[in-house]
C-alpha cells in the first residue's frame, strides 16, 4: 500500500490491563499498511496507570502520542479532542479496549484508497459476549 499519513485517534480510560496488547496489536496492523502514522491516545482522566502505559508505548515509538483530558467528559469529547489534533489524510477512530480489531484498519484503508472512498465503516455483526453463550 501506499505512504499516506494516517491517524488513529483512541480514547481511553481506565484501560491500564489492554494498553501494551493495544500498543503491539496497532503497531502490527501498520507494519502492513505504512511507516508514516501517529496514533493519538486520548487519555480521558483514566485515574488507574493508564497514562503512564500510554507514555511507556510513547517512549517506544514516539508515533504514539499522548493528548490528556483534565477528567473524564466523555467519549465523544474524547474523539473530538484527538480529531482536532490529527493531522493524518486519513484518520480512524477505534476504542481503546480492543472490541475494535486494530487489525481491519489495513482492510478499511485499503477500501478508500481501491474504491475511492471519503468514508469506510465497519459494522459488527456479533459482540463478543455471543461468542461466550454456551460454554
Amino acid at each position: 500500500m501506499s505512504n499516506s499519513n494516517i491517524s488513529v485517534v483512541v480514547p481511553i480510560y481506565n484501560e491500564e490491563k489492554l494498553i501494551d496488547r493495544l500498543f503491539e496489536r496497532i503497531f502490527s496492523a501498520f507494519n502492513e499498511i505504512t511507516k508514516d502514522y501517529e496514533v493519538i491516545f486520548v487519555d480521558e482522566g483514566s485515574t488507574d496507570s493508564s497514562l503512564v502505559k500510554l507514555m511507556v508505548c510513547h517512549n517506544k515509538d514516539n508515533r504514539f502520542k499522548i493528548f490528556v483530558l483534565s477528567r473524564n467528559f466523555g467519549h465523544q469529547a474524547a474523539f473530538t479532542a484527538g480529531l482536532s489534533y490529527a493531522k493524518g489524510d486519513y484518520i480512524a477512530m477505534m476504542d481503546g479496549d480492543l472490541q475494535d480489531p486494530p487489525e481491519l484498519l489495513g482492510e478499511m484503508y485499503g477500501k478508500l484508497i481501491d474504491k475511492n472512498c471519503d468514508i469506510v465503516y465497519g459494522k459488527r455483526i456479533e459482540r463478543k459476549e455471543n461468542f461466550f453463550k454456551n460454554g
